[in-house]
Formats: C-alpha cells, sequence, structure tokens
C-alpha cells in the first residue's frame, strides 16, 4: 500500500528525528544524511534536497527551543 503524508508532517518528523540524532546543533550534511530515513522517496523527489534541508532544518530550531 502507497501512504501519501502531508509535507508539514513529514518536516516535523525529519526536525525530530534530527534532534533525537544530533542533539541541538545541526548543520545541512547531517540533515540530508537522514532524509532518506524520514521521507518516503516519491515524496522526496517531489522537491529539489535542498528545499528539504531546509525546511528540516527551520523546523528543528523550533524542536529546539521547545525543549530549551
Amino acid at each position: 500500500m502507497d501512504y501519501f503524508f502531508q509535507e508539514e508532517d513529514l518536516v516535523e518528523i525529519g526536525a525530530k528525528y534530527c534532534y533525537i540524532q544530533f542533539g541541538d546543533s545541526i548543520h545541512d550534511e547531517l540533515v540530508q544524511k537522514v532524509l532518506q530515513d524520514c521521507i518516503p522517496v516519491k515524496q522526496l523527489k517531489s522537491k529539489a534536497v535542498e528545499k528539504w534541508v531546509s525546511l528540516i532544518t527551520y523546523a528543528h530550531a523550533k524542536v529546539r527551543g521547545n525543549h530549551s
């Protein structure tokens, strides 16, 4: 069965995953490494990698702020 998740949900999952894996400090290369762990291939291909990295990095800053 093919599932389709909302982009906002995937970004939030990616941000939380990065927070769990890397803590407070992340950079683009770390986010790129985990994209395939968090985002289904079909949706990952719908945007440039840089866009996903940007969205997740921004969301990570919000997640980090909630845990301070």
